[in-house]
């Protein structure tokens, strides 16, 4: 069942809140776990490699911030399900992060749309300097912010769709690694059960069998 809100109907308070979480969040996995620390930003310590299970944490928690922006999105339940099975993405040096794209349906407004987005990018602790692209009087619209330690907050919106994408840091961790070489088996497997199937009969051109 999907989330039918609309932008900006209900108020920002579960957003806030989502905010709030993500930050406490991301300090853990920075190796940075002062509570008196506003922004999630710094480098990974490598003596403690965020865990498979952390990254899928953090994805949700910052995708659950923007799910009153993005109208006929999943709700908070469906969206965290989907995170948690979520398979990791190769960056370089043999690290591995989650990549969560997110989509919902148009909006009227797509300028007020990038005020609310900048505000929760804001409070998510990111920065939006020389990263902000937004097409100022244009219905179609975007904007996005990033952290030094290489997490990115991207979003679009048009009347006919809004969406999300969201990265996390790298890590090296083992349960990522395994995760990957999993996806990668079971990718090769189906294609190889595929590549064993006898092709369809198909009708020609002529209406008989071939």
């Amino acid at each position: 069942m999907n989330n039918r809100r609309t932008p900006y109907a209900g108020d920002m308070r579960r957003a806030r809140q989502a905010a709030t979480l993500v930050l406490l969040t991301a300090a853990v996995l920075t190796g940075c776990a002062d509570p008196g620390n506003e922004l999630p930003g710094g480098t990974v310590n490598a003596e403690a490699e965020p865990t498979l299970e952390e990254l899928r944490r953090d994805a949700a928690d910052v995708a659950v911030s923007f799910l009153p922006l993005l109208p006929g999105s999943p709700t908070e339940e469906e969206l965290r399900d989907r995170v948690a099975t979520k398979e990791p993405s190769a960056c370089d040096n043999e690290s591995y992060r989650i990549r969560l794209p997110l989509g919902g349906d148009g909006i009227d407004d797509p300028e007020r749309f990038v005020d609310e987005a900048l505000t929760i990018i804001h409070e998510l602790g990111f920065s939006t300097e020389d990263y902000r692209r937004n097409s100022q009087g244009s219905d179609h619209v975007n904007v996005s912010g990033r952290l030094p330690d290489g997490r990115v907050i991207a979003l679009e919106a048009s009347p006919s769709l809004t969406r999300l994408h969201y990265q996390t840091v790298c890590s090296k961790h083992e349960s990522l690694a395994r995760a990957f070489d999993a996806g990668l088996e079971e990718t090769l497997d189906e294609a190889t059960e595929s590549l064993g199937k006898p092709e369809p009969e198909r009708p020609s051109r002529w209406g008989v069998r071939g």
